[in-house]
């Protein structure tokens, strides 16, 4: 019998600078779909949590898929990149023309030279993470999500989603995973 659950996540900055925005989209299997957006991260610190949906139980087959995405102090957008091959190449050339006014506005930001991000640079960041979370979310697939699946003890707990300078690590009570990432 599933258990419908409720886990709280988190995002740590370990980059080694500001992340003007973090989005991550969250998918267990078709059943349950969650985004969330934080801006303006310093380095070395958390943001408050938030929630996703997972099941657990006897004979549950759902799984849990991940998409994060960031953009730094300098401007650059990452994303993760978890080895799903041309998927992801595919969908970020259908967004292109949803983030480039975003994405110059970013642009205009760090041409000034600027170290405190403006309102409107990260405002353009937020615009840009959060188009190709749902972007991501509209998809039925999981062609470029990372695979980290929520037990029930993490119910508990935090999941932390640390972004790092070669990795992302998603942690939570059940356990450790890492993946890639990509410069877009």
């Amino acid at each position: 019998m599933a258990t419908h659950q409720k886990a709280s996540i988190e995002i740590v900055n370990n980059w080694g600078g500001t992340l003007l925005s973090v989005s991550v989209a969250h998918k267990y299997s078709d059943e349950y779909k969650n985004d969330h957006s934080w801006e303006n991260i310093m380095n070395g610190e958390s943001t408050s949590s938030t929630m996703v949906d997972f099941n657990t139980g006897w004979l549950t087959t759902g799984r849990d898929w991940w998409v994060v995405t960031w953009i730094d102090d300098k401007g650059d957008t990452y994303i993760t990149d978890p080895m799903n091959f041309r998927g992801i190449v595919d969908f970020l050339e259908r967004i292109g023309s949803d983030i480039a006014e975003p994405v110059a506005a970013i642009s205009a930001w760090v041409a000034t030279g600027s170290p405190e991000p403006t309102s409107k640079a990260i405002a353009a960041a937020v615009a840009v993470t959060s188009a190709v979370t749902k972007r991501f979310l509209n998809s039925e697939g999981t062609n470029g999500y990372k695979q980290h699946i929520l037990r029930e003890e993490d119910k508990n707990g935090p999941t932390k989603i640390i972004i790092k300078k070669g990795e992302i690590e998603f942690q939570s009570n059940s356990g450790t995973s890492t993946t890639g990432f990509r410069k877009m």
